[in-house]
């Protein structure tokens, strides 16, 4: 939400007309703000979704453990729930005139930054669980 209502300066790189910080590009024509944004709220929402179903195997008797299909299962679970977030901002974009959430290529460049988000989220769940077993070998 703050991306939407806080101003930034007027010589700031922005896309668009409205000068918020969801417009400011960080790296011009290559990297905003709001990437990076998508990028950590969908690693972050990878990681809750590790962490919620290993809950539910630890109250089972089983641990949840990091195998390829896993990862590639979250994975796919964090960059769903950031298209999810797209279609939400997509009859916004078309009902009210005064939000500038981009078009085709914001929404794509949000889809990437998704993406790439939950892929460190799950890179940093397998690291962890080498580390986890490094500990128990010693």
């Amino acid at each position: 939400m703050a991306g939407g209502l806080i101003p930034v300066p007027a010589t700031w790189p922005i896309e668009g007309e409205i000068p918020v910080l969801h417009s400011w590009w960080l790296i011009p024509d290559y990297l905003k703000y709001d990437n990076i944004v998508h990028a950590y709220g969908f690693g972050v929402t990878t990681l809750v979704c590790w962490q919620r179903l290993a809950v539910g195997f630890k109250r089972a008797g089983a641990i949840l453990q990091p195998t390829f299909g896993m990862l590639l299962l979250f994975w796919a679970a964090g960059m769903g729930l950031g298209s999810l977030n797209e279609i939400i901002e997509f009859p916004l974009t078309m009902m009210l005139d005064e939000i500038d959430l981009g078009g085709y290529v914001n929404t794509s460049l949000d889809l990437i930054s998704n993406m790439f988000g939950s892929l460190a989220a799950v890179i940093a769940i397998w690291y962890r669980s080498k580390l986890t077993e490094e500990d128990e070998e010693e």
